[in-house]
């Protein structure tokens, strides 16, 4: 039989140096900066509220506007019903489209929000 050595916890040494170093302090941000970053973060919101709100009326919108026009499910493609189409099919090209739409529209927020404003300050300049 085979001897199996003794189990033995092992822990932090006690003491200052076991104690997780502090991080240093940012310093202070320039309240222009602020203000061109609160900017910022408000027109994305905007077009995200903006984004979500149609991603959901193209997600529930279409199994609604089969329901309500059934002439829409009667007809077909190739032999394939409509209705399946709408649902299956037709949603992932313009969720892709809604998509590209919300990350241009960021990319624009963010890539230069003083140069659409027509301001050339030091805040500006900076990006």
């Amino acid at each position: 039989m085979t001897h199996r050595p003794r189990r033995v916890s092992v822990t932090a040494p006690d003491g200052p140096a076991s104690a997780p170093a502090r991080p240093a302090e940012a310093p202070a941000a320039d309240p222009a900066v602020l203000l061109v970053a609160g900017r910022v973060r408000r027109a994305q919101l905007r077009r995200a509220a903006i984004t979500v709100a149609l991603g959901g009326l193209l997600l529930f919108g279409l199994p609604v506007l089969l329901r309500v026009a059934p002439d829409l499910a009667g007809l077909r493609l190739f032999g394939v019903p409509g209705a399946w189409l709408a649902v299956a099919i037709a949603p992932y090209p313009l969720l892709a489209a809604l998509a590209w739409w919300q990350m241009a529209g960021a990319e624009r927020d963010e890539r230069s929000p003083d140069d659409r404003a027509g301001r050339d300050d030091e805040v500006g300049r900076a990006r």
